[in-house]
């Protein structure tokens, strides 16, 4: 369970912000003191993951990587997306792409449209790796970004 306090709580107000979680499980917000005007609001969620999105529109997924930060060489290294999530708790579809790699590397990335990449470093040096999902809406997440330090053997 994740608690954050928002200051700000006339925005919220203004704005009829709904909390949601991509987690799956419900979320709740509360202003601290009980009062909205000069209190912080508290956010609870399900999950270390959430969205904020306004009461009557499609919010924006978000993009999680979960895959170590160091390889080998020649060795696979896989890049798990299965944790990003939707807000609505709608399909996603993956985008990978290497920003960055070595001199004298090939690129090799491999699986871009699916929930897992594969980097299989051919090079030492640092790799670096950008993940994007977007929803059935259409609505594009954030990067996840992630550095990938290879080392010679």
């Amino acid at each position: 369970m994740r608690n954050l306090a928002l200051t700000d709580a006339a925005s919220w107000l203004a704005c009829a912000m709904l909390v949601t979680a991509c987690s799956g499980a419900g979320a709740t917000t509360t202003p601290a003191g009980g009062v909205p005007d000069g209190g912080a609001w508290r956010i609870r969620t399900g999950g270390p993951r959430f969205g904020v999105r306004a009461a009557n529109g499609n919010g924006r997924p978000a993009a999680v990587i979960s895959s170590v930060a160091g390889g080998a060489l020649g060795q696979a290294v896989q890049h798990d997306g299965r944790g990003s999530c939707d807000p609505e708790g709608g399909a996603l579809t993956y985008a990978w792409a290497l920003l960055a790699a070595p001199a004298g590397s090939h690129w090799p990335l491999a699986g871009t449209s699916t929930a897992q990449a594969t980097l299989t470093p051919d090079v030492a040096g640092i790799y670096r790796v950008a993940h994007r999902v977007t929803d059935s809406q259409g609505a594009v997440s954030d990067p996840a970004l992630l550095e990938i330090q290879v080392e010679e053997p």
